[in-house]
């Protein structure tokens, strides 16, 4: 089976969709069912079946840019197709394939998250955000109308999509984007205790630090008695000084390391105390999962697909959204109780198991295979 993946985030990996279609243009180069290409706007020039697609300088200009970059990837796309003759083309964002979606029948959409199924109808009617919501919010609709399938990250969203849109449940489908589960990388010692630590050291990685709750985690960290360093990855060095300014209290030292490769992610996961991103959404937490697989103690919320992620609380801490009581109280549980953060990190090695990248391509497969 040939398929074309449309993805507007290739080289510079930040984010799930975009190691999802990294890890199936190198699997399936080699020997594969499916015979994978990708056309991306992230890459300084082609290779094999990686293709680029030009994208000026409208890209950023709304209500122009999304329409402008669906009729791009569906020219692009048609020109590939008119020569490799694709079974499917799947766009990481379902938005942009939606005029592709409107002439052909064999496109597939993912969505990653539930952003556009929230309510809109807070905030100025005229401002920048409102309106890029409700233009969003409509593509989406029409997306998922006229795909052949949609594909979700987990099955909180999947639910959320079916919920919102009923009339198109069949063709809503749950397909993990899952992890590699590197034997070589380097693993966590979380057999700590709290009496011979002199600083709790901390672990917040995300390039959205607002929706990530981290004015809450700033918040939360000074009810807490001890002494804390918190590493904080993903934001730019731009934001340092509004990040600063949610951390006054005298207990919490600040380490802000901007934004991290993977590699660098994987090594700073394997010595710190906890991993921390108390999420106000999230359809499902690939940072959680990768740091149940290095072994780091999880804390985080229960949004979204969160609990899902960490085993509905058997391998996290979970707390509730957006409540920094809350979290201080997850957060104390996980550096007091010594057997019961330990039994909570087993399981995760076991929990993860089941994300495991590997499963992607003969999952896709059999999504695609099906009749719907």
């Amino acid at each position: 089976m040939k398929i074309l993946v449309c993805t507007t985030s290739f080289q510079k990996i930040t984010n799930g969709p975009t190691k999802f279609a990294n890890f199936l243009y190198q699997k399936c180069q080699a020997s594969s069912d499916l015979e994978v290409h990708v056309l991306t706007e992230d890459i300084p020039k082609e290779g094999i079946r990686l293709y680029k697609c030009h994208i000026g300088f409208l890209k950023k200009i709304l209500p122009v840019a999304p329409v402008y970059r669906m009729i791009k990837y569906y020219a692009k796309s048609e020109d590939l197709n008119s020569i490799y003759n694709f079974d499917y083309i799947i766009y990481n964002n379902a938005i942009y394939g939606l005029i592709h979606a409107f002439f052909k029948n064999n496109v597939v959409g993912m969505i990653n998250d539930y952003n556009n199924q929230k309510n809109i109808s807070s905030g100025f009617v005229f401002s920048y955000s409102f309106l890029k919501k409700s233009i969003f919010k409509y593509f989406e609709k029409k997306a998922i109308k006229h795909s052949h399938l949609i594909l979700t990250n987990s099955e909180f969203l999947t639910k959320e999509l079916k919920c919102h849109y009923p009339k198109y449940t069949r063709k809503i489908k749950r397909l993990y984007k899952g992890i590699e589960l590197k034997e070589n990388l380097r693993k966590n010692n979380y057999h700590w205790r709290v009496e011979d630590v002199n600083s709790i050291k901390i672990l917040f990685v995300k390039n959205d630090f607002i929706t990530g709750g981290l004015r809450i985690l700033a918040k939360s960290l000074a009810f807490i008695n001890l002494h804390f360093t918190v590493t904080i990855a993903g934001p730019d060095l731009k934001f340092e000084e509004e990040i600063k300014s949610y951390f006054q209290s005298p207990n919490i030292e600040l380490n802000f390391i901007g934004r991290q490769s993977q590699k660098q992610v994987f090594n700073h996961m394997a010595t710190q105390h906890i991993f921390c991103v108390p999420s106000l959404q999230e359809a499902l937490g690939v940072a959680n999962l990768e740091a149940l697989n290095i072994g780091i103690p999880v804390v985080s919320t229960d949004a979204g697909g969160i609990p899902e992620a960490l085993g509905y609380g058997s391998c996290g801490f979970l707390c509730k959204v957006a409540d920094a009581v809350s979290l201080s109280d997850a957060l104390q549980a996980c550096i007091y109780n010594f057997e019961e953060r330990n039994r909570k990190v087993l399981n995760g090695f076991k929990h993860v198991k089941k994300f495991k990248a590997e499963f992607i391509i003969n999952n896709l497969n059999s999504i695609l295979n099906e009749r719907v």
